[in-house]
């Protein structure tokens, strides 16, 4: 099984009111990845897209796929449930899932350790991909303050 992996990119973004998740200051986080596909991937395989650390509280996932020739799909999660964001879905058009709205119980999500975010290549093989089709990956978390490492970055 191949693994792929991708680079965190985690910037500040805004602030709210934290007080039902302890705490005087909330840090909003965002991870993205981007991969462009190029058929040797096999079903099974994974996608590394990013690493939510400990503690973090999903609050939103969106996973795009560009148009495929052939009808690959995907399904999203965590190295604890491998479709815990998105169930599987077929690819073979261009294509745009959000966690929110296709999969509820991920959203608000508390991770009790730092966990990998995997796309998992399911149903066709992705071999038959003709071309090189990018898939994109976002999130959106949080961090309580009194349960982050990051308290020296938030005012």
């Amino acid at each position: 099984m191949a693994n792929f992996n991708s680079t965190l990119e985690a910037g500040r973004s805004g602030r709210a009111d934290p007080t039902s998740l302890g705490g005087d200051k909330l840090q909003t986080f965002h991870a993205y990845s981007t991969y462009t596909l190029d058929a040797s991937e096999n079903v099974g395989d994974t996608l590394t897209l990013f690493q939510l650390p400990e503690n973090a509280i999903l609050l939103d996932f969106v996973f795009v796929v560009e148009a495929h020739t052939a009808a690959v799909q995907y399904k999203v999660g965590d190295s604890g449930d491998d479709d815990r964001l998105l169930t599987a879905f077929s690819a073979a058009s261009a294509v745009t899932k959000r966690a929110s709205a296709d999969n509820l119980p991920a959203i608000g999500y508390k991770y009790s350790a730092d966990t990998s975010i995997l796309a998992t290549f399911a149903g066709a093989d992705p071999a038959t991909i003709s071309g090189t089709p990018t898939v994109h990956a976002y999130a959106t978390y949080i961090i309580p303050r009194a349960q982050s490492n990051f308290g020296n970055y938030i005012d």
